[in-house]
């Protein structure tokens, strides 16, 4: 772990892309391979990208570029999954209560 400014100009606290991402996809108990090598996936495992991609890029402060090459999927595939998850995190209570638990899981 090490800290950096955050976009917001405050002091955070930078974890590991990929460490983050292997013990996210362990919660969340999906396999890495398919979620970076598939391009078509189930909603489920859809679902499942699309938090990865938002936990990664928010809490590593990644970006889009380098958090796509994470993920096998171009920077802008990443900049519409990032639209899509703000607005569905503001939106849907489960979402934002499965994201909180597993970045909360991730920080230990």
């Amino acid at each position: 772990m090490y800290h950096v400014l955050s976009r917001g100009n405050e002091r955070k606290d930078i974890f590991h892309p990929e460490k983050v991402l292997e013990k996210a996809a362990g919660i969340l108990n999906c396999g890495l391979d398919e979620i970076r090598r598939s391009r078509r996936i189930s909603k489920s495992i859809k679902d499942d990208r699309y938090l990865l991609v938002y936990l990664v890029w928010k809490e590593c402060m990644l970006p889009n570029e380098e958090t796509g090459r994470l993920f096998g999927i171009t920077y802008s595939a990443v900049s519409h999954i990032l639209k899509s998850m703000r607005g569905r995190m503001q939106k849907e209570h489960d979402l934002r209560a499965k994201y909180k638990r597993i970045y909360s899981l991730c920080k230990m």
